[in-house]
Formats: structure tokens, C-alpha cells, sequence
């Protein structure tokens, strides 16, 4: 489900879809007409109360932007539960 741009506005529809992520770093599409990016800075807001972090943003100059988060509480394999 997360290696592919995930949209922004899926998460503002949907937050606890946030919960099925697996991966360390996921990538959130945006798509404004007008540049505004309201769902893209709500799902961004919405993953840093979650514990995510956002790492990079890019518009592609094309009506879209992407933002690229990292979740803070992810456990790599083989890594000690008290880490």
C-alpha cells in the first residue's frame, strides 16, 4: 500500500489509515489547481501529531506537490524492543 505516493487527501479523509503504513519512509501526493496544498499541509500536520516526520517537500511544477515522511517510531528488524 506505501510504495507508491500516497494522497494527501486519503489521510484527511481517513487519519487512522495512517496506522497501516509498514514503511520507514512513505511519500504524500498533493494536487492543487490554485497552489494552495490545504490537504497536503493537514496530512502533514496530521502524521506529525502521529509521531511521523516530514523530510523533504517538492513541486513538480505541475500542480502537484509531494512531501516526504518518516516515522520516528519505526522498529528495524533485529532491533532490540528497548531501543
Amino acid at each position: 500500500m506505501d510504495e507508491k505516493p500516497i494522497s494527501a487527501s486519503e489521510i484527511v479523509k481517513n487519519p487512522e489509515m495512517i496506522y497501516q503504513f509498514t514503511n520507514y519512509y512513505i511519500l504524500i501526493k498533493d494536487t492543487s489547481m490554485m497552489a494552495t496544498y490545504k490537504n497536503l499541509i493537514e496530512a502533514v500536520n496530521i502524521l506529525a501529531e502521529r509521531g511521523w516526520e516530514t523530510v523533504g517537500i517538492a513541486n513538480d511544477g505541475g500542480g502537484s506537490m509531494y512531501a516526504m515522511c518518516r516515522n520516528t517510531q519505526y522498529k528495524f528488524k533485529n532491533q532490540p524492543i528497548d531501543a
